[in-house]
């Protein structure tokens, strides 16, 4: 039986989408890509994903987004049509698609302009989570986000997302269960399985526990180098910097939902040492400070 025929009996979400492999699919992507998913709700969003075999790159191609469709780059050799109407998400690529490449990095681009199509609010953001509520990792490519994730996963912390974020009213919507990890980073853990280049990328894939497709929001951690660990409350000139630097959606005459009501969050800035031998006793010290957060 089908996806769409089953409803929400099977792991086919994500980002608070219930995802479906578009009809007369001859390689059913979402299918073969459970074990990263998550159970869906029926009443959730249903939305197809197709992938269509091309020969030609993207060197030429204008990217666009309207309130209608949108036109992406999909490294290393395509693009990503979204078409709002029909509900679907087609990825062209010379080289076919793998479960592996759709979860990440491919799902994230569309959970994130669909999920701004339907009032979300979409960040390039980790996300864990402290006593049953969620706190997004906000930081630029350098900052050791994927390092810290997989830290706290090693602690047993619950980790909600890689480096997509969506919230939508008070809590946020869990991503596919998988982390995906540098060269440096999986060798230094002795983790993750090679998945060669996919994206932009080598990737070293870590699979994650479950969590709850929803969970509460709590506010932001954004992180920084320092030569000793510095947990310091942001101000709104801060918090507001951080989210605006990080959003997902970024296109001509794109104004992001929710940005002032979400810098109103609690955020702390985390320093800490570049030495990852001190990273578990600086998290140790950052878990206790947001545990002992005031949350509205």
């Amino acid at each position: 039986m089908s996806a769409r025929g089953e409803g929400g009996s099977r792991r086919t979400a994500a980002y608070g989408l219930r995802l479906v492999d578009a009809p007369g699919t001859d390689a059913p992507l979402v299918a073969s890509a459970g074990r990263w998913l998550l159970a869906a709700d029926p009443s959730w969003p249903e939305w197809e994903v197709a992938y269509e075999p091309v020969a030609e790159g993207w060197a030429s191609l204008t990217e666009h987004f309207d309130e209608e469709r949108a036109v992406l780059r999909a490294h290393p050799d395509g693009r990503l049509t979204l078409d709002r109407r029909a509900g679907r998400s087609t990825l062209m690529l010379a080289q076919p698609v793998s479960p592996e490449g759709l979860v990440h990095p491919y799902l994230a681009s569309t959970a994130a302009f669909v999920g701004h199509w339907m009032g979300r609010s979409p960040f390039h953001a980790g996300a864990f989570s402290v006593d049953g509520r969620v706190w997004g990792v906000l930081g630029d490519q350098e900052a050791g986000k994927s390092t810290t994730l997989m830290a706290l996963h090693r602690m047993g912390v619950p980790v909600v997302s890689d480096d997509l974020l969506v919230v939508e009213g008070e809590h946020v919507w869990s991503g596919p269960r998988c982390l995906d990890l540098r060269r440096s980073t999986a060798e230094w853990f002795d983790a993750g399985r090679s998945l060669g280049r996919i994206g932009r990328r080598e990737r070293w894939r870590v699979d994650l526990p479950d969590v709850e497709p929803a969970l509460p929001f709590a506010g932001w951690v954004v992180l920084a180098w320092s030569q000793d660990v510095r947990i310091e409350a942001l101000d709104a000139a801060g918090r507001l910097g951080a989210l605006a630097a990080n959003r997902a959606v970024r296109a001509p005459g794109v104004v992001p939902y929710r940005l002032l009501d979400l810098a109103a969050r609690p955020a702390v800035q985390f320093g800490r040492p570049r030495d990852r031998a001190a990273l578990t006793g600086a998290l140790n010290r950052l878990l206790d400070e947001l545990a002992g957060a005031k949350v509205s």
